[in-house]
């Protein structure tokens, strides 16, 4: 299936190619990363906190990305925008929960490092010298380095009786290889060939394969996007 997706994008891309110039650029920015558990069909890994909640609310991080990118004119309103970006990812989940008798608190942190190749299709239409573009397509990740975290303390009872328990956990290479999803943006080009652009990117298969987090639940990566960028060749 995935091979016949890229194929399919190769073809259109080669049409586009015979048919008109293309133009290339730069462009960087950042990201707003928020994952979110789904079905929960996980065997929860040794060393998890005795609550049974669910990995379901991580914490909102900027983080980074910067690459290549393209815009590929395939008819007057219809142009295909690639990219090729490093794009870093990071998650934060912190639980804690306090009774008279126990204390406890869980930390547990996760950052990816991926190589992104986003393939947009969008509706393109040029005013004087600004245009705009809106569209979406599918995005494929190629995850390149990555390390989780685990910090847990537990304490209860108190006085001759008290009872705690403290450790910290390291894991490397926690998340899947291959990411796949789509991706929407909608942006502007200025004059003199700088662009920006806002989008969303919505991960389709699980992204963790840790055997030290709280992966009870599958965890799809969601972020938003903020990028600012130059292209070469502005039309005129």
């Amino acid at each position: 299936m995935l091979r016949k997706i890229l194929l399919s994008c190769f073809l259109v891309a080669s049409v586009g190619l015979l048919h008109a110039q293309v133009r290339f650029g730069v462009k960087g920015g950042l990201n707003l990363n928020q994952p979110y558990s789904g079905d929960n069909d996980k065997t929860p890994p040794s060393g998890i906190p005795p609550f049974g909640w669910p990995t379901d609310q991580f914490d909102q991080k900027l983080t980074w990305h910067a690459g290549l990118t393209a815009d590929i004119p395939v008819a007057k309103n219809l142009h295909i925008r690639p990219d090729l970006i490093f794009s870093r990812k990071i998650a934060e989940l912190k639980k804690e929960e306090n009774s008279p008798t126990s204390q406890m608190k869980y930390i547990e942190r996760l950052k990816a490092d991926y190589l992104e190749l986003p393939v947009q299709f969008v509706y393109y239409q040029q005013k004087k010298n600004i245009a705009w573009y809106a569209g979406g397509g599918p995005y494929f990740g190629l995850g390149i380095s990555g390390k989780a975290r685990k910090d847990y303390f537990f304490k209860s009872g108190d006085g001759l009786n008290m009872q705690i328990e403290s450790n910290t956990a390291r894991e490397d290479d926690w998340y899947q290889q291959f990411q796949v999803g789509a991706v929407l943006a909608v942006g502007i080009e200025l004059p003199f060939g700088l662009m920006g652009e806002l989008s969303a990117r919505h991960g389709f298969n699980d992204a963790s394969k840790s055997k030290l987090v709280d992966n009870v639940n599958k965890i799809y990566q969601f972020s938003y996007g903020f990028s600012m960028g130059y292209l070469l060749n502005r039309r005129k």
